[in-house]
């Protein structure tokens, strides 16, 4: 009896170790996408409506997206930094992004990078380059999704019956 509660017990581990392990990829898809929607936003900003960026960000922060705690963030630590360190401290700072690989997280800093630029042609340019480098990152996303997801569910269920046989 208690074997078998235990047994239940190590599959329900795995299994959700799995799990969690495929939302996480889940949920990188899920946040790029909210970056390379956040980044097109902002160029249609800059470039034909010429906003600040603290109102881009009061603006953004209103819609109901992933990243409102990161928004959130940004726009508290605007009140004592320029946006280039307060955007690139909230990129590697935000639990939003714990998800994120590591070039996910530099391409997100390069946002705050095209606002260092004076002209508007500058800025735009920047932030198309970026806009293309997060959507490539978005694509991998999307590509390791499909491939890994059904792998890391079926693996961690396979991996708690396995440990299980093993203690018998």
């Amino acid at each position: 009896m208690t074997f078998s509660f235990g047994a239940a017990c190590i599959i329900l581990s795995f299994t959700l170790e799995g799990m969690r392990r495929a939302s996480l990829l889940i949920k990188r898809r899920q946040v790029l996408l909210e970056c390379l929607r956040l980044c097109k936003w902002m160029e249609t900003e800059v470039v034909d409506r010429r906003t600040s960026i603290s109102e881009m960000i009061k603006l953004q922060r209103e819609a109901d997206t992933l990243l409102n705690d990161f928004l959130k963030q940004v726009e508290i630590e605007l009140m004592s930094k320029p946006f280039h360190i307060a955007w690139k401290n909230a990129v590697l700072n935000n639990q939003s992004f714990n998800c994120l690989k590591e070039d996910d997280l530099k391409w997100l800093v390069k946002i705050s990078l095209a606002f260092k630029n004076i002209h508007l042609d500058s800025v735009e340019k920047e932030l198309k380059f970026t806009t293309s480098g997060i959507q490539a990152r978005y694509e991998e996303a999307c590509e390791y999704e499909m491939k890994f997801v059904k792998i890391y569910r079926t693996v961690g269920f396979m991996a708690g019956l396995l440990a299980v046989l093993l203690l018998i």
